[in-house]
């Protein structure tokens, strides 16, 4: 069977438009969000615990999965100093799911992992979750010390 020049051309046109239109990050890393966190004009604090949504409000907000939202969410776990970690506690955090077009972060459940979560003036507590992820990383006792060791820079 002869293909069509032009079927070929057109297949590869809409190749090349649909690698031209995706998502393009530089892969997260924890030093890379702590210096963010660092370095950004707003509060930033380390938290170390797990993070509790309701999935039935995620799935009503993200009906069309392109569209930014925010949510209630139950965090339980530590804030890290440097001095180390502070007694276990629970509050109630914002995460707030970014889109980039049709890519966007997620809010699920997660367990035992490090957050930088921006602090208001308010006192809230906002996590985000974006496209390109970064937001969370394994509460490994490696990572915990790694962002101790940091802190004390």
């Amino acid at each position: 069977m002869k293909i069509p020049h032009l079927t070929i051309a057109a297949c590869f046109a809409a190749s090349i438009a649909s690698q031209a239109s995706a998502l393009l990050c530089m892969p997260p890393s924890l030093d890379q969000s702590f210096d963010l966190a660092r370095d950004a004009e707003e509060n930033y604090g380390i938290f170390v615990g797990s993070v509790d949504v309701s999935e039935e409000e995620v799935k009503q907000l993200s009906k069309d999965g392109m569209t930014s939202f925010e949510t209630i969410a139950q965090f339980s776990g530590h804030s890290l100093f440097v001095d180390g970690l502070t007694p276990p506690f629970e509050r109630e955090i914002t995460v707030r799911v970014d889109c980039m077009g049709e890519w966007c972060g997620s809010a699920s459940d997660i367990d035992d992992a490090v957050f930088f979560g921006k602090i208001e003036p308010s006192g809230a507590v906002e996590f985000m979750s974006t496209a390109c992820g970064g937001d969370y990383y394994d509460a490994s006792k490696e990572n915990i010390a790694h962002l101790t060791d940091r802190i004390q820079e």
